[in-house]
């Protein structure tokens, strides 16, 4: 009986939804796709262009000699336009040495963005982290495709066009 209470709560201590997963890849991959890199190549550019951009924009750099930092980077140091996606929870000395935190505090989602009800998604080894961003998904290792992340872009862009019809309706209560 002992051990299985430690199962579970060790199971909770590294829980990251596949729900979430699939949430947090299109958000990341939306602001790739907004970039002005990829939009001021105009409707004349090709699908090929725009999905490599993108995933050029997306997936962090393995070569160390290259210098640019990568969206899902920046998401995991909660900067740029991602910031407002945190809240910023102070962490004792055991907590940092456990998921390798470098700062005195952690970024948390908020569980109204996270849908994960009491449990807390933040940026750590135990919970997101660059694996859980850039691969396919849960159960494959295997890095997600420039495909993939162009799709969830255009997903995501016709659910905010969709949104903005339903506020802007004459007869819409927002």
């Amino acid at each position: 009986m002992v051990k299985c209470a430690e199962k579970v709560r060790r199971q909770k201590k590294h829980f990251v939804s596949s729900r979430l997963q699939i949430e947090l890849q299109p958000l990341i991959g939306y602001a790739c796709y907004d970039n002005d890199a990829v939009l001021k190549g105009g409707k004349s550019s090709k699908l090929k262009y725009i999905r490599d951009k993108v995933f050029d924009l997306y997936m962090p750099s393995t070569n160390s000699k290259d210098d640019r930092v990568s969206y899902v980077e920046l998401f995991l140091k909660g900067r740029g336009r991602f910031k407002c996606l945190f809240d910023k929870v102070p962490v004792d000395d055991v907590e940092k040495l456990e998921n390798n935190i470098l700062t005195d505090e952690k970024l948390v989602i908020p569980p109204f963005f996270s849908g994960m009800g009491d449990t807390a998604a933040f940026i750590g080894k135990t919970s997101i982290n660059m694996s859980v961003l850039t691969r396919k998904n849960k159960s494959n290792p295997q890095d997600i495709s420039a495909k993939t992340l162009y799709n969830h872009a255009k997903d995501v862009e016709r659910n905010c066009k969709k949104a903005l019809a339903i506020c802007l309706a004459p007869n819409s209560p927002y």
